[in-house]
C-alpha cells in the first residue's frame, strides 16, 4: 500500500497538487460521513418503542454492562438510546475534534450493540462503525489541511485511503465466503451458487422465510433464462473488489457494480443495504 501511494509522498509539483486536490474532497466527505450518522440516528427514532420495556436480552459485548443494571435496565436502555442521538449530533457538529469523533463512535457501537441483542445480528452498519473508529485517529487540524505540513497531509490521505481499502476488502471477504460456501455445497452434492437454478431457489427460500414479495422476486422465479449468470457474476464482482483498490481508475465503475448488486438484492430478495449504498457513493463517487 505504501508503494502504491508513493507518488503522493513525492515532492514533485504534480504530487503535491494532486494531494491537495484529494484532501479538499476528503474533508467534505468526512463531514458528510458524520452528518449521515446523525441522519441515521434520527431516522430510526420510530424504532425506539421496540425497546420501551426490555425484559430479556441476548446482549452483545458492547452492551454487556446492561446485565448489571438490575431493575433499572429499562431506564439505562432509554439513556443509551438518548446517547446514540446526542453522540451522533456531537459528531456531526464538532467532527473537527477528536473527542467528538470518539463520542460518535461510542454512540454508534452502543446503539448497534443494543439493536442486535435480540438474537439476530445484521451488518448493514458494520462498515460505518469500523470507519468511524478509524476516523478517530485523524491528525489534529485535519479540517484545515492547507495549514498542515506535508507529513500531516499525508497522514490524512492515508487514513482515508485505508477506509476505502476496508470497504473494498469487506466486499472481497464476502466474495470469498460465498465462493467457499458454493464449493463446499458442490463437494457435498447439494445445490450451490453455480447451479443453473440457484437464483430461483434462493429467491423462493427468501420469500418463504419473510412472507414478503419483492418487486422482481416472482419474475425471476418464473423467468429463468439468464438466472444461471446472476449469482456467479455478483460473486466475481465482490471477490475482486480489493484488487480494484490498487487501480483508482476503476473506483467509480466498480462502486457502481457493487451498488448495482445491492439494488438487485433489494428488488429481487427484499434485502436492503441503503447505508452501504450511500457509503460506496460517498467514498468512491
Amino acid at each position: 500500500m505504501r508503494k502504491h501511494l508513493q507518488f503522493f509522498r513525492s515532492n514533485s509539483k504534480a504530487g503535491i497538487s494532486l494531494l491537495n486536490e484529494s484532501l479538499s474532497s476528503i474533508e467534505t466527505r468526512i463531514r458528510v460521513f458524520y452528518v449521515f450518522l446523525l441522519y441515521y440516528a434520527i431516522s430510526h427514532i420510530h424504532e425506539f418503542h421496540i425497546y420501551k420495556s426490555v425484559t430479556q436480552l441476548d446482549t452483545l459485548w458492547p452492551v454487556f454492562w446492561l446485565h448489571f443494571c438490575g431493575e433499572q435496565k429499562d431506564l439505562f436502555v432509554r439513556g443509551l438510546l438518548a446517547f446514540s442521538l446526542v453522540g451522533t449530533l456531537i459528531g456531526a457538529f464538532l467532527s473537527k475534534f477528536r473527542l467528538a469523533r470518539l463520542i460518535a463512535f461510542l454512540a454508534l457501537i452502543q446503539y448497534m450493540g443494543l439493536k442486535y441483542s435480540f438474537g439476530k445480528t445484521g451488518h448493514s452498519l458494520h462498515l460505518w462503525l469500523i470507519i468511524s473508529f478509524l476516523f478517530v485517529f485523524l491528525p489534529s487540524g485535519w479540517q484545515e489541511w492547507q495549514k498542515l505540513s506535508k507529513k500531516f497531509k499525508y497522514q490524512i490521505f492515508i487514513i482515508f485511503r485505508t477506509a476505502q481499502a476496508m470497504i473494498l476488502c469487506s466486499y472481497g471477504m464476502a466474495g470469498v465466503g460465498k465462493l467457499g460456501g458454493a464449493f463446499y455445497q458442490m463437494i457435498l452434492g447439494q445445490d450451490h451458487a453455480f447451479s443453473s437454478d440457484s437464483l430461483e431457489l434462493h429467491v423462493a427460500d427468501r420469500l418463504l422465510q419473510t412472507s414478503l414479495e419483492p418487486i422482481l422476486g416472482p419474475y425471476f422465479i418464473e423467468n429463468t433464462t439468464f438466472n444461471f449468470m446472476m449469482m456467479p457474476f455478483a460473486m466475481i464482482v465482490q471477490l475482486f473488489s480489493f484488487v480494484v483498490f490498487f487501480n483508482p481508475r476503476l473506483y467509480k465503475f466498480w462502486a457502481a457494480l457493487l451498488i448495482g448488486t445491492h439494488i438487485f438484492n433489494s428488488l429481487v430478495f427484499g434485502i436492503h443495504f441503503n447505508p452501504s449504498v450511500f457509503l460506496l457513493g460517498l467514498f468512491f463517487f
